[in-house]
Formats: structure tokens, sequence, C-alpha cells
């Protein structure tokens, strides 16, 4: 695996009630995420938040990664604060995204958006500590893969070929009703990952 890393984010700065630029909205243009003592939390988690990374010339094959943290609400897969890749902003709510909680089964979960419908491309289950680093890597276009990784052991892959998300830029996900999850750390990048 070949990853170049092209962007990074600590979030170790004042508090913002929206995160500022290079961040941009995703989503349907909702104004996903706040930055709030160092981290990264959704503004709202009565529904969906996303953003992403803005102002660079993402490559297709892409990888976002953070540590996340995810307490409360957590009964089922569906729920809980993540990452999306090949997202393509904030008006046409198109992307791929995977979030995880701390349920005890089916905690991970990966899915493709196209115009806001929603494809659930599979679940995982990995026993999640708060600050894990989750990396979510989509290589590909007409044979994409979504390979996922906790703390850089892979945890699952997901093969896509039909109707592939092709481009875009990787951001943060987050999905309700999990009542409370933040990130932190993030990095985005290309990852050159061979397909079988």
């Amino acid at each position: 695996m070949v990853m170049t890393v092209l962007a990074t984010d600590n979030f170790d700065r004042a508090d913002e009630a929206t995160l500022l630029a290079p961040w941009g909205a995703s989503g349907g243009g909702v104004a996903g995420f706040a930055l709030s003592v160092n981290k990264a939390e959704p503004t709202g988690f009565g529904s969906n938040r996303a953003m992403i990374y803005t102002g660079i010339n993402w490559p297709n094959d892409q990888y976002a990664q953070a540590k996340i943290r995810v307490v409360g609400g957590a009964s089922s897969g569906g729920e809980g604060q993540g990452l999306r890749v090949r997202d393509q902003g904030s008006a046409i709510d198109t992307s791929y995204e995977c979030v995880v909680n701390s349920a005890a089964t089916n905690n991970v979960t990966i899915w493709k958006r196209v115009l806001g419908t929603i494809t659930n491309l599979g679940f995982r289950t990995a026993t999640w500590v708060d600050d894990d680093v989750l990396r979510m890597t989509v290589i590909g276009g007409d044979k994409t893969t979504i390979y996922l990784y906790q703390n850089g052991v892979q945890i699952g892959a997901v093969f896509n070929e039909t109707n592939a998300i092709l481009s875009g830029s990787p951001g943060l996900g987050f999905s309700s009703p999990t009542t409370s999850a933040s990130a932190d750390d993030w990095e985005g990048g290309g990852d050159t990952t061979a397909i079988a």
C-alpha cells in the first residue's frame, strides 16, 4: 500500500461554530461540524452531518482517517461518527461513508449515498475503543473497492462495481441518533493500493 498524505487537521485551535475553510459543507449543504475543545463534533445529534476538506484537487483513489469517539445511543448499525470519501459536495449528497458506534455487533456500517439515497454496502463488528483510528480507503473505478481499517488493521473490504462513485473529496460524516460523538487528528490523502 502506498499512501500519500495530502492534508491534515488536528483541530488544535480556538472553537469554531462551524469548521472554517478549508472545510466545506456537504450532505445537502448543512453546516455539519463544529470545533469544540480541540475536536470536531457534529452540530446536531438529531440528523446526519457531513463536511469535506476542500481546496485540494483530490485523487480518485483516496483515503480519510481520524480518531473516532462515540458515546451513547449505540444500539445497532447505521449510526455513529465516521468518515466520507469521494464526497461530491453540498448540493449533491453523493459519497461513500463509514460510521462506527459502540454496539456489541454490526457496529461498523458502510454505505453509498447517491443524491441522498442510501444503499447499505455492509456491516462489520469491531470492539471500538474511543480514539481508535478509523481509516477508509477507496480504490478503482469500474472495480471499486472500499477498505476499512481500525488502528491500521484491516477490518473489512467491500467491492462495489455497479454505479460506482468515481471522484470527490474526503471528509467527516455522522449519522444520528447517536447522542455524542467527535473526531480528532483527521488526515486525508491518496492511496494506490492495488486491486487483486
